[in-house]
This record gives C-alpha cells, structure tokens and sequence, in this order.
C-alpha cells in the first residue's frame, strides 16, 4: 500500500518528522553523557512510547472532530475555558521558547559551516536573514512546506547515519556509563522537547484529505523515525565524545573527527532547525486562523517579533529554554491533551477511521508522570 500511495504518505510522515526533528537532538548527546548514557536511554525508550500513544491518541482526537482546529481549539472545545486559558498560556510559552531556541542556534550552525570555507558572516546576521526567509516560506503555505520537509528529511537521515559511520572507529566503550551518580533528570525535559512533534499531527491530516485510513501508519512511523534518528546521534557523540561532549554535541568532536564533521554537523542543524522553524510557524499560522479568527496579514507578525525581540536582548541559554520548554510547558500539553481525549471518546462528532483501546489507570499514569516531571523541572 505504501508503495501506491508514495506522495502523501511519505510527504505526511515527513512533516511529523520535520515537526519532531530538530534543535532538541543537539542537547540530548549532552544530558545523556551528564546523566549516563543508561539513564538516558531508558528515559529515551520510555518517553519514545509515552509520546507515540499521545501522538495516536492526538490522532484519533482529530479524526473524531468534524470541525478541523489546532491543538489550543480542541482544548477549547472539549475542555471549556478553564483548560483553554491555561493551555493558550502554554501555548505561546511553547512557540516562543521553541522560536527562540531556533533562532540562538541557527545563525551560529551556518556560520560554522560556512566558515569551513572560510566565508566569516556573523551568527547573528545569519539568524535575523534566516529568520526572515523561513517566515516567507512559512506564508507561501503548507504545500511550499510539505515538499520542502520531505527533502531536508532525507538529507538529515543520510547525514546522522554519515556521522555514524565516520564515528565508528573513534569509539571508545568506557565513555558510556548506565549512571554517573549525578544529573540523572536532566534528560527528561531535553528528550522531551526533541521528540514532541504535537504541532505536526493536525498538518498530517490535512495531507491525508481522503487517505485517512494511512493516518495511524504515519503518526507511528513519524514517530519512532526520529527517536531511531536521535539514538545513533547520540551514540556517536557520546561514544567519541564521552564527558568531553558539548552542550550543542559538535565542537566536542572536533579534535577525533577533524573540521569536516564541524561542517556536516552545523549543516544539518541548520538543516533541521529551518525546517522545524517553517513547520513551526506553519502551525503557529493555522492556529492564529482557526483558534484566535485572526485573519489580516499583518497579524502573521504575532509569532516572528517576540522572539526576535528576546534575541537581541541577549536570551540565549540553549539547555535551559529547551529544558524549559520540554519539561513544563510540553508536560502540560501531554496532560490536557489525555484529558481531551477522554472527552472526545464519547463527545465526538465523526466516527474515526481508527481507534486505540487503552485502560484508564494507563492514562492516569501517564498524568502522573507528566505532572510529576513539570514539577520537579521546576524544582531542580
């Protein structure tokens, strides 16, 4: 079936992975060598699931609604305005932050990649051009997006599996360690910032108009691309690396793998950073649409200045926003949106073309969980 519906499959299954992949990756090498590579694997594999069922359930949400919204409309919907005023607030903390996390490390990938070939442009020129080129590309539409992400999600995946393969015989086994005694949170609130791709789910349906029997296919394997994506990432870094690895997991590799790996790891960040920004503002734009009925062109301005804004005042922490991000702010999405999918089971208005069975007590786990990881993200 996937080989006669190549186009809009892949292209669905590319916007999820272009929702998911991107400046988060570069963090994780880092956490998982402060925590342990162990710890960090075992959050990895038990987030990768926690995210895949919310992902499906997101899915199912969607499917079972006849009126087509973006994440802050189903909370309104199902949910009322208490849970629509607590997650409008998340919402712009999410996008900003996820804005201005991009926009600290996108101008500074290009910069190193070009300076391989000794062209000196300043990171932050490089960001505020940038900036303004994937806010065109962002206004000419989600059809402009979808088949630039299929081709930036091909380039990524032969360039993690390159850096793989040049990283092979540099591995030194005793840099990974299950524990290092300390910092064994820390990678909680980095994967989970990597690997949620929220904002991709409503963008796959609107590909998959009438092939919506293809949907659950493509959230799952938009899902778990990534997280394969992340771990041999991250097994690279950290296996050449060790507790010498870098907070953005590049310049640690410098002195084993030579400046050619300086080039193609700030390529394919800046690579991934402009596609999750296109895709991010896609999204952004489509909620301002049908959430907030903001429809003059001059309101397309509400996501682009802010962060622009924090930039320039200097707000450029790179672990701390993605920690922040990813630990609060996308904890209390995963929260509302189990909420809502429990109300939309028997609130729908469409009968979904596929449906996922799972227990209550698993949900309220799930709950748990989240609540427990804001809260201690918070603490710590």
């Amino acid at each position: 079936m996937l080989l006669r519906q190549p186009t809009t499959f892949w292209y669905s299954v590319a916007l999820l992975v272009a929702c998911t992949i991107g400046i988060g990756m570069y963090g994780m090498p880092y956490v998982f060598a402060q925590a342990g590579f162990g710890v960090g694997f075992l959050f990895l594999i038990v987030l990768t699931i926690f995210l895949l069922t919310s992902n499906l359930l997101y899915g199912e949400i969607i499917l079972r609604t006849h009126t087509r919204h973006q994440f802050v409309g189903y909370i309104r919907r199902y949910l009322g305005p208490w849970a629509h005023y607590l997650n409008l607030f998340n919402f712009w903390i999410s996008m900003y932050g996820s804005f201005l996390g991009i926009l600290v490390v996108n101008g500074k990938f290009l910069s190193s990649a070009l300076a391989t070939f000794h062209l000196n442009v300043s990171p932050s020129v490089l960001a505020i051009s940038m900036f303004l080129l994937i806010a065109f590309l962002a206004y000419a539409g989600l059809k402009t997006v979808s088949h630039v992400d299929l081709a930036v999600m091909l380039v990524a995946v032969a360039i993690v599996f390159l850096i793989g393969i040049f990283g092979v015989p540099h591995f030194a086994w005793n840099n990974f360690y299950f524990s290092t005694g300390t910092a064994w949170f820390l990678p909680f609130g980095v994967i989970l910032f990597a690997l949620n791709g929220l904002n991709g789910i409503p963008l796959m349906r609107e590909v998959l108009v009438g092939k919506e029997r293809l949907y659950r296919r493509a959230i799952v394997w938009g899902t778990l691309i990534p997280a394969v994506l992340y771990l041999v990432f991250i097994l690279t870094v950290v296996g050449v690396s060790g507790q010498g690895t870098s907070p953005e997991a590049i310049s640690g590799l410098l002195a084993s793998l030579g400046p050619w790996i300086v080039f193609i790891g700030s390529l394919f960040g800046f690579l991934t950073s402009t596609t999750i920004f296109l895709s991010l503002l896609t999204s952004f734009r489509t909620s301002l649409r049908e959430d907030f009925q903001l429809r003059r062109k001059g309101d397309f301005l509400l996501p682009l200045l802010p962060p622009l804004v924090f930039f320039l005042l200097g707000v450029q922490n790179f672990i701390g926003i993605i920690s922040l991000v990813g630990g609060v702010a996308v904890s209390i999405d995963m929260i509302l949106l189990l909420f809502v999918y429990a109300k939309a089971k028997n609130h729908g208005d469409r009968i979904p073309e596929y449906s996922i069975s799972i227990p209550k007590f698993v949900l309220y786990g799930m709950m748990l969980i989240f609540a427990l990881g804001a809260i201690y993200t918070l603490v710590i």
